[in-house]
C-alpha cells in the first residue's frame, strides 16, 4: 500500500474506524437537545443552556467542549459557544439539514446494527432480534419513527427523480399507479412533470394519510388520489397504464417480492407496463458500494436483497412479467464520490406484443 507523509497509516485509519460509534452518538445527541438550534438563537452561556434543556451544567459544558473537537461548535474567548459551518447542518430549520436522518439513526439504526452478527450467522433480519418485531412493525408501534423514515424516504426519492425523468419517458401514461408510493414523493413529481398524468399511491391506510396531506400542500389533490391496502394481500387498483413499484422490491426475500409482482400483474391491462425502480447489485463491489452497503442493510433490517439484472429478470419471468428494456442512471446527488447503480428496469405482460 503507497501513501505520502499526509495520509494516516492503515493502524490510524482502523483505529478512528472502530471508534465511529461515538461521533454517532455524538451527533444524535446534540440533534435530540437541540443544541445548534438553541445556540443559533444567540449568543447564550452554558448555565442559561443548561437551565432551557433542565441538564447538568458541568456535564453540559463537557459535551459541549466535544462538539467542539469534532468541528460542530466553535468555542469563543469569553467561553460561549457558537455553531461552526459544520455544526449549521445540525439546525431543524436549515434548508440541507442532516438533523432528521441523525436523529432517524440515533434512534433506530444505532442499535439496530447490533444485530449484524446475528444476521450474518442466521441470514436472519438482526433488526427483529435486536427489538423483538418486524421493521415496519416497529413503525406501527412507534409511529412519530414511522413519520421520520417515510420523510427519509421522500429526501431519497428527490435525490434520484429528476434523473429518473430524464431516463424514462413518461409520456403518454395517463393513469399511474405507485405501488407503495409512500407520502407521495414520486407520484408528486410526476403529476408536475407531466400534467396529463393521473397518479395513484396505493399504501397501508396510516401512510396514504400522509400522501394525502403532500399532495394538498402541494396542490395537488385532483390529480393525485390515494388508495388504502396491503399490496400482498389487497387487489391493487386495476387498469392503469403504468405501475410503478420504487424502492419496494429490494425490501423483500423472493418469496415475499414474487407475492407483490404477482399483485401488479393481476391488475395489469393486456397494454400495461410495469417499471420496478431498484439499485442493481454489481459484479465487483467496488462498482458500486452504495449497491453494496444497501445490500448490508437490507440483511440487517429485513429478509430482502439488493439483486442483480438477472435476478430482476428471473423474478418477472416466475410472476408472468417480461422484463423489455433495463434504463440505467445516476442519483441526482451523489455524496463523497460513492456511486450506486440504479435503474428503471421496464416489463411488460408476457402474453402481450
Amino acid at each position: 500500500m503507497t501513501m505520502n507523509s499526509s495520509s494516516k497509516t492503515p493502524y490510524e485509519v482502523l483505529r478512528e474506524m472502530s471508534g465511529g460509534f461515538m461521533l454517532t452518538q455524538l451527533l444524535y445527541t446534540a440533534v435530540k437537545l437541540r443544541i445548534v438550534d438553541h445556540l443559533h438563537a444567540g449568543i447564550i452561556t452554558v448555565p442559561e443552556l443548561s437551565a432551557i434543556l433542565d441538564a447538568d451544567v458541568s456535564a453540559l459544558n463537557r459535551f459541549l467542549r466535544m462538539l467542539v473537537v469534532i468541528n460542530i461548535l466553535v468555542q469563543r474567548e469569553d467561553g460561549c459557544f457558537e455553531v461552526s459551518a459544520l455544526g449549521e447542518l445540525l439546525r431543524h430549520d436549515h434548508p440541507d439539514s442532516l438533523s432528521n436522518r441523525i436523529h432517524y439513526i440515533g434512534e433506530v439504526s444505532y442499535p439496530a446494527a447490533q444485530g449484524i452478527s446475528y444476521a450474518v450467522q442466521t441470514g436472519e433480519p438482526g433488526f427483529d432480534h435486536v427489538f423483538g418485531m418486524s421493521f415496519f412493525d416497529y413503525f406501527s408501534h412507534n409511529p412519530h419513527l414511522g413519520t421520520l423514515f417515510n420523510e427519509l424516504m421522500r429526501q431519497g426519492v428527490a435525490d434520484r427523480v429528476a434523473n429518473v425523468v430524464q431516463t424514462y419517458d413518461f409520456s403518454g401514461y395517463g393513469s399511474v399507479v405507485d405501488v407503495g408510493g409512500g407520502n407521495g414523493a414520486l407520484a408528486a413529481v410526476l403529476a408536475e412533470a407531466y400534467s396529463d398524468i393521473s397518479a395513484t399511491v396505493f399504501d397501508a391506510p396510516a401512510v396514504i394519510e400522509e400522501a394525502r396531506r403532500y399532495f394538498a400542500e402541494k396542490g395537488l389533490s385532483e390529480q393525485c388520489q390515494v388508495v388504502a391496502g396491503d399490496f400482498f394481500l389487497d387487489p391493487v387498483p386495476n387498469g392503469a397504464h403504468l405501475y410503478v413499484l420504487s424502492n419496494i422490491i429490494h425490501d423483500w426475500d423472493d418469496q415475499k417480492a414474487l407475492s407483490v409482482l404477482e399483485n401488479c400483474r393481476a391488475a395489469m391491462d393486456s397494454g400495461s407496463v410495469l417499471l420496478i425502480i431498484e439499485q442493481i447489485m454489481p459484479e465487483k463491489a467496488l462498482d458500486a458500494p452504495v449497491t453494496v452497503a444497501s445490500d448490508v442493510s437490507m440483511l440487517l433490517l429485513l429478509r430482502g436483497r439488493e439483486r442483480t439484472e438477472m435476478e430482476y429478470d428471473n423474478l418477472l419471468a416466475r410472476a408472468g412479467l417480461r422484463m423489455t428494456k433495463v434504463y440505467p442512471f445516476e442519483q441526482s446527488k451523489v455524496y463523497s464520490g460513492r456511486k450506486s447503480n440504479w435503474a428503471v428496469i421496464e416489463s411488460r405482460l408476457q402474453s402481450a406484443v
